[in-house]
């Protein structure tokens, strides 16, 4: 996909990026809207996956900070 200004891979590491922090947004939301209705066991669960789902953001965040540095986009 082609735009103003911005090269195609930037645009799909962004574009990963931006998906990443809504699927761990909602992951949070999850977590705290259930937190005094879960079983301790299913929280942790649920924490592990925010967690990850953090980690899988900040990879992103650097993937598309690398490719722009190295690309000079």
């Amino acid at each position: 996909m082609a735009t103003f200004g911005i090269c195609e891979e930037k645009y799909r590491l962004l574009e990963e990026y931006k998906n990443c922090l809504t699927v761990f947004s909602e992951l949070v939301r999850v977590l705290d809207s259930t937190r005094a209705t879960t079983s301790k066991e299913q929280y942790e669960l649920l924490r592990l996956r925010v967690n990850q789902a953090h980690e899988r953001c900040e990879e992103a965040r650097l993937a598309w900070e690398r490719h722009v540095r190295e690309h000079g986009c």
